[in-house]
């Protein structure tokens, strides 16, 4: 006698829920967690164009704080 398989469901199309003291959770498709952004689909897309966004912030702060400084020297400027 062959052992009963129980039957495939696509648990794709039916979202999880969680509940906190009887208060279901909302999904959502993004968030950032320790910094870093988790998506749905688990595609690094997002975290990519955060960090560029942070990268170009900090860059940004650069420009204003050593590049137009005119009591710096180009060399402490381009670590010479």
């Amino acid at each position: 006698m062959a052992p009963l398989i129980p039957p495939v469901y696509a648990y794709d199309s039916i979202p999880p829920v969680a509940k906190i003291h009887c208060n279901a959770l909302s999904t959502v498709d993004k968030f950032c967690y320790f910094g870093s952004v988790v998506t749905s689909t688990n595609s690094f897309d997002a975290e990519i164009y955060a960090r560029m966004g942070k990268a170009a912030t900090a860059f940004g702060q650069l420009r204003l704080r050593v590049w137009n400084n005119h009591y710096l020297s180009l060399g402490l400027k381009t670590c010479r």
